[in-house]
């Protein structure tokens, strides 16, 4: 029953870092507009991961000063 805990808790938290680097890498394509939020694909995924990944960082957004230009957060 253990073993099952570990692989579920391992599963879930792989998939969150997978879903943190994908907005990651998605909010830097869009910042150099080499794919575009208007294109009903790319929106639907950009919000999809944004929504999943928002309340994930929410608590360390309250510490971490924002590092980057003028963009704000979706």
């Amino acid at each position: 029953m253990g073993s099952f805990l570990y692989q579920i808790c391992d599963n879930l938290l792989t998939a969150i870092v997978w879903v943190i680097i994908g907005d990651a890498i998605l909010s830097w394509l869009v910042a150099f507009e080499v794919v575009n939020l208007r294109n009903r694909v790319v929106g639907s995924i950009a919000h999809t991961l944004s929504a999943i990944s928002r309340p994930i960082l929410a608590p360390f957004r309250r510490f971490i000063p924002p590092l980057g230009g003028s963009i704000s957060p979706r």
